[in-house]
């Protein structure tokens, strides 16, 4: 990695963090509340007892209803840049979206998230403004809440993401990436925990209990905004308990799915056990799924391993925010090869309440077994604002 890829970087970061940091949030629940960020942010996108409260129900408060709102309260827009090294130096738009969300009437309140660009990935090509990029639609799902803040019930129809996950990195997080255990696949099936399907959810929460069931479509996740053709459909569900006064959280998660193959049905599950230890200054979490499912027409069985511990300390207030996450996943364990694993590390930097930089450096080691191992060395810098 080119030295003065790195010190640009950091050049950069130190650049932006002069700028003014007096400045108020104004994303949309920020202003339909008068609240500052922080009232739901442990720190920058990662959520604390509120915004974990605030998300369960619906992103609404009890008896709320939509009379006398604005546009402006169920409205933001978003945008990622970037500048990453790796194998070249190079500069990314990579997405503008937007986030709409809130009560409807009578216990009801949607969500969605939409992506009017994102770039795909691909890094070569003619330049003829198709960009690579796309649009895509991220969640979207209507909910139903009944209850109080001891004890309620929920349902969610829609294109949805286990809640748990969400916590856990699927949804705001320190870093730009989310850890590999989210984004992996093991044997032969699309299936990838972060993956938001079609399908239908109901959860109970009971002082600080929360148990939840979902049922969805059985690609496993393999494309966004594609209606299923697999007639057998998935089943997750999860049990967690929130505590102390920060929102901390323990729990489990579990997900059965059957995925369509050549002369077989390949039967998979995961589950494993996650953590959300926070205070008013530090946050340890962590996760581990166990996974396995058939590898070929005998009904071989391949287990897969995948987890990730991260720490993250306020150093200077919510201004500056470093933090370390340990990877890992290893698609068969039966399997000699195939393992990745390695140290990400970050800064988050909020000079203004609109955004955050994040700088990040990762170092993947790939296990290739009697043939060597391949390391894999990225330095990041993302931009992000939303108003």
């Amino acid at each position: 990695m080119k030295l003065k890829s790195i010190l640009s970087g950091i050049i950069l970061c130190f650049v932006f963090s002069f700028i003014s940091s007096d400045v108020f949030a104004v994303t949309a629940w920020a202003r339909k509340y008068g609240f500052d960020c922080n009232v739901c942010h442990w720190s920058p996108n990662k959520l604390n007892k509120t915004g974990q409260d605030f998300l369960r129900q619906g992103h609404m408060n009890f008896k709320e209803d939509a009379s006398g709102k604005s546009l402006s309260d169920y409205l933001s827009l978003t945008s990622k840049i970037r500048f990453n090294t790796f194998k070249q130096d190079t500069f990314e738009q990579h997405a503008f979206s937007v986030y709409t969300g809130g009560p409807l009437d009578k216990g009801f309140s949607y969500f969605a998230e939409m992506y009017l660009h994102e770039n795909s990935g691909n890094i070569s090509g003619n330049s003829d403004f198709s960009d690579f990029g796309r649009s895509k639609l991220a969640e979207a799902f209507l909910q139903y809440t009944y209850g109080d803040e001891k004890k309620f019930t929920t349902a969610r129809f829609g294109q949805i993401v286990s809640q748990l996950l969400y916590i856990h990195g699927v949804g705001g997080r320190f870093g730009k990436d989310r850890a590999m255990a989210l984004t992996s696949t093991f044997g032969s099936t699309p299936y990838k925990p972060f993956q938001r399907n079609y399908g239908a959810e109901v959860s109970q929460f009971y002082k600080g209990f929360m148990g939840t069931v979902g049922v969805i479509n059985g690609t496993g996740g393999s494309l966004f905004n594609v209606v299923d053709n697999n007639r057998h459909k998935d089943v997750y569900a999860t049990l967690d308990y929130e505590f102390n006064k920060e929102g901390s959280v323990v729990g489990l998660y579990g997900y059965h799915g059957k995925f369509p193959r050549a002369g077989f049905d390949d039967k998979f599950f995961q589950v494993g056990p996650m953590f959300n230890y926070m205070t008013k200054s530090f946050t340890l979490s962590g996760l581990a799924l166990f996974g396995k499912n058939n590898k070929n027409i005998a009904r071989d069985k391949s287990d897969s391993i995948g987890g990730y511990l991260e720490a993250g300390y306020k150093a200077y207030s919510d201004l500056l925010v470093p933090y370390l996450r340990f990877d890992y996943f290893d698609a068969d364990t039966k399997d000699e090869v195939g393992k990745r694993y390695g140290p990400v590390a970050g800064l988050v930097w909020s000079p203004f309440s609109y955004g955050r930089f994040v700088g990040e450096y990762t170092n993947i080691e790939d296990d290739n077994g009697p043939g060597g191992n391949n390391t894999t060395h990225k330095f990041s810098l993302e931009a992000q604002y939303m108003f």
